[in-house]
């Protein structure tokens, strides 16, 4: 009977063992993830300062192609004009 208990008793020291080992490991993981999650929140806000910034250039470029078409199809007119007077 006593060898029995003595053998519980080493299983449950395992057990105990695993589970501090474990439980350090989770504490670690859950600080990673920590760190993770708000590396991301920050990268979420630069990337949305970028994506306004991107917004910002295409309408400047498309307003610039706009303006110089115009700016072309007058000038294009004003020679014809002259070519013909």
């Amino acid at each position: 009977m006593k060898k029995e208990l003595d053998k519980i008793a080493e299983r449950l020291d395992t057990m105990n063992t695993t589970l501090v080992r474990n439980t350090t490991t989770l504490e670690h993981h859950v600080k990673r993830t920590d760190i993770l999650e708000a590396a991301i929140q920050s990268t979420n806000g630069e990337v949305q300062e970028v994506q306004k910034h991107v917004a910002g250039v295409r309408m400047v470029t498309k307003v610039s192609v706009a303006a110089l078409s115009a700016a072309s199809a007058i000038v294009g007119i004003i020679y014809v004009l002259s070519r013909l007077l």
